[in-house]
């Protein structure tokens, strides 16, 4: 993620981990991994050392999309399509392995890095005292979904471009709403903020 905002931040990167191309990481991909009780779960620094049937399980939620995920498990296929992908990860014959754990294990904390990037924002003192008590994953949703998305296309967003819409979303209703300019406080940080705390 850049330090400051850019709409290059909204673009992913591609990210290939036991074989297997790597969805842009989403929000559904965070709250399916949560649902497994996956290590990797909310693993934005990159640090969590798993076994390799985990990282599996992980690599497998996210080479799909929430969508495509979510009507396996309802149709009740998805372990029995879990197990298929395992069998063809199996070395071949001449093979004493396929793949190293410990290789696999940080290209896919990269992804994950990546995947957990926050937008540059602000950072103000709110006055207000509200402390709201949906989980994020629920306040995301919402309010992409309040933007115009769809479900569907909230739960598969890139969760850094997601971030992007979420504030900008945000700042969009707070300038409708705002009645004294004078109390107006943007939402990113932008270069021209950098370039102005370089200079103080």
């Amino acid at each position: 993620m850049s330090r400051t905002a850019t709409p290059r931040d909204l673009v992913p990167e591609a990210h290939n981990v036991l074989g297997t191309m790597l969805r842009p990481f989403s929000v559904g991909h965070h709250i399916l991994l949560n649902r497994i009780g996956s290590p990797f779960c909310g693993d934005s620094d990159g640090d969590v050392v798993a076994t390799a049937d985990a990282l599996a399980l992980a690599v497998f939620v996210c080479s799909s999309p929430y969508s495509q995920t979510e009507e396996a498990i309802l149709r009740g296929e998805w372990q029995s399509e879990f197990a298929r992908w395992m069998k063809a990860l199996k070395p071949r014959w001449y093979q004493r392995t396929r793949f190293s754990n410990e290789t696999e294990s940080e290209k896919f904390s990269k992804y994950l890095v990546d995947g957990y990037r926050r937008a540059p924002v602000m950072r103000h003192m709110s006055s207000a005292g509200i402390e709201f008590s949906a989980p994020w994953e629920c306040l995301m949703l919402a309010r992409l979904m309040s933007g115009g998305f769809s479900e569907r296309e909230a739960l598969e967003k890139y969760l850094p471009a997601a971030w992007y819409h979420y504030h900008t979303h945000g700042e969009i209703a707070k300038a409708e709403s705002i009645t004294d300019v004078s109390k107006w406080r943007k939402t990113f940080w932008t270069e021209s903020d950098a370039e102005k705390y370089a200079r103080s």
